[in-house]
């Protein structure tokens, strides 16, 4: 069926969440927009599969309570399967070397990484 469509959810904490959609849509890529509780987040792109495939936005703020989500037709259909909403990959800490890796770096890099 052409158009749009919403799902809700309803979700026991407020988070970061990673919502899946499982989708097919024939020999072309195709763009549809994610919105979610009236707000549009981004525009996903499917790429071609004539099979079921799966694409996943992750780290999606949605709030504990019931969640509105909404995939916008933009540019072409899709077929969809189903979505899946679960809790987000955890943020992998980032340690930032001491001393700059490049042996001769420039003026610029030595005061940007001192800032």
């Amino acid at each position: 069926k052409e158009g749009d469509i919403t799902f809700k959810t309803v979700l026991p904490e407020a988070g970061k969440y990673k919502i899946s959609f499982r989708y097919s849509n024939g020999n072309e890529q195709k763009e549809n927009d994610l919105v979610v509780n009236d707000v549009q987040l981004s525009t996903v792109v499917f790429d071609a599969t004539d099979e079921w495939k799966t694409i996943s936005v992750n780290k999606v703020i949605l709030n504990s309570g019931e969640n509105t989500i909404t995939i916008k037709k933009n540019w072409g259909w899709i077929y969809l399967d189903y979505i899946e909403v679960m809790p987000a990959d955890a943020d992998t800490p980032f340690t930032l070397a001491e001393n700059l890796v490049t042996s001769s770096p420039s003026k610029e890099a030595k005061s940007l990484y001192e800032f």
